[in-house]
């Protein structure tokens, strides 16, 4: 029986014990046995849980062992390119062509980068800035708990989450 199926009949045996005529001995030993199924249903779901758990453990490693192994396959790819551009520009050629492939050095594509000079972008003329306005919540939420009211926030409620000893 699964955990819903647990608490509907749970739910449906309290509505019962409404009934005046319901023999109360029944009535106990029925809610005794349905807790102890619904125990062991909980602890059931805890050993998935941790398995589980465990399984996305293994996952981040995982993901942390190939994300680095990418990092130094990029690596070797941007060095591969770097010495076959250099070693074109030591022979001061743009384009070869070989039986696989043909290597061509050529500009790159979109806008030309824009290079500022290191001053403050507060010095800049006005018609060059972005301001990026955003609200200051450590200052708003010192203010509110300090007591004082403030008609555009409050402290909201913490919500709840489950924890598994």
């Amino acid at each position: 029986m699964t955990l819903y199926e647990l608490d509907i009949e749970f739910q449906e045996l309290l509505e019962l014990a409404e009934d005046e005529d319901l023999d109360p001995e029944v009535l106990n030993d029925t809610i005794e046995a349905m807790a102890g199924e619904w125990e062991h249903k909980l602890d059931a779901y805890g050993i998935v849980r941790n398995e589980l758990s465990m399984d996305i453990a293994k996952i981040d490693m995982e993901v942390k062992r190939l994300t680095e192994k990418k990092r130094r396959i990029n690596g070797n790819i941007t060095r591969i390119n770097e010495a076959i551009m250099a070693s074109m520009k030591l022979h001061d050629t743009r384009k070869v062509e070989g039986e696989h492939f043909t290597w061509q050095i050529q500009k790159n594509g979109g806008k030309a980068p824009l290079i500022l000079d290191d001053i403050p972008a507060e010095s800049l003329p006005e018609e060059y800035q972005i301001w990026d306005v955003k609200a200051n919540k450590d200052a708003i939420r010192k203010d509110l708990e300090a007591g004082k009211e403030l008609p555009y926030a409050r402290i909201g409620e913490r919500g709840e989450s489950i924890r598994l000893k």
